[in-house]
């Protein structure tokens, strides 16, 4: 998709970034160039050729149902397989489904699973409930290994040895973390977001855009979504940016109503989404942060994310970056 033209900029600013989390949307791709063979794959490539892989996995992740053994199905757009992690004995349409996947050109890999996701969902959820009783682990976050063997408990020392007196308690924290979650547990280094400082937006408001709620501290606009019920329309942020059912939401001036994003109407914290009332439109901000660097692309539908997959993040500080594919 070419270029379009966009709206001239008030002025610039810097601030914390916020991450809104979701869905990948599907964008119009980059115009595409062909690859020498031996060429390794670019992020562009590599998010085409993931496609016809997701598309794939849906279609398995339908046969089998929500009651089924399935665990995490790990995509490589690099070697264009599947890899289904599945706990206990696989149901021959749920076979029936792989071997037609594999006529289709796609290697699909099964691998035995100790646990199904709602088993190591179940166990996060005691761990985090339980968080504050771990002393001295700080627990960030907790992450569904994709194997289905355990989890990853993400805390501010990670997995560097304790050392002195604190070493007793800090090994008691941990196995008392293993014992409550009842799966095999590894500590890794917390994913606290990193801050850094797009220019910004009105109305109809797009992805990727910068928004503030106080004029100090800064948070990139999601993707717009329309609620099937009504048509109202919002656009999202990440729910670790203070937002609150009826908090106010601006662009480079808090207050100045002309640049109102909207309100907040309601916080997903276990997904750490928060929902704005908007007016949008379906496009997402494009290249990088200064004038005559931005453009857009149009959101033109959506899909679920796995493990594997190529995505791009666009951000009001950063710009787009393509560079980045999913562990969990």
């Amino acid at each position: 998709m070419g270029k379009v033209l966009r709206r001239s900029w008030p002025q610039r600013l810097r601030g914390p970034l916020g991450l809104a989390a979701g869905l990948v949307l599907a964008v119009v791709p980059y115009p595409r160039t062909v690859a020498a063979a031996s060429a390794p794959m670019t992020p562009e490539q590599l998010m085409v050729a993931q496609v016809p892989l997701d598309r794939a996995a849906d279609r398995l992740t339908a046969v089998a149902g929500a009651e089924s053994g399935l665990g995490e199905i790990v995509v490589s757009a690099e070697t264009s397989s599947l890899t289904v992690h599945w706990k206990g004995q696989v149901p021959a349409q749920v076979n029936a489904a792989i071997a037609a996947i594999r006529a289709s050109g796609i290697q699909v890999t099964l691998q035995p699973a100790l646990h199904t996701p709602a088993e190591l969902e179940a166990a996060a959820r005691r761990i985090m409930s339980a968080r504050d009783r771990y002393a001295g682990l700080g627990i960030d976050a907790v992450v569904l290994r994709t194997d289905g063997s355990g989890l990853d408990v993400a805390t501010a020392g990670g997995g560097a040895p304790v050392a002195g007196a604190a070493a007793a308690a800090h090994s008691a924290s941990v196995a008392q973390v293993a014992s409550d979650a009842g799966v095999a547990v590894r500590l890794v280094p917390a994913m606290h977001p990193q801050p850094t400082s797009r220019l910004l937006d009105y109305v109809p408001h797009w992805a990727g855009a910068r928004i503030t709620s106080d004029g100090v501290h800064f948070c990139t606009s999601g993707f717009p979504i329309v609620r099937n019920s009504d048509g109202r329309t919002f656009i999202l942020t990440a729910g670790h940016c203070s937002g609150t059912p009826w908090w106010s939401w601006y662009g480079w001036q808090s207050g100045n109503n002309n640049l109102k994003f909207g309100d907040t109407w309601t916080v997903t914290r276990s997904l750490d989404v928060q929902y704005i009332r908007s007016f949008t439109g379906a496009l997402t901000y494009d290249g990088g942060v200064a004038v005559g660097t931005e453009f857009t692309k149009q959101v033109v539908g959506s899909a679920g994310n796995r493990s594997g997959d190529w995505v791009c993040q666009s951000g009001s500080a950063t710009g787009i970056n393509c560079a980045i594919q999913l562990q969990y």
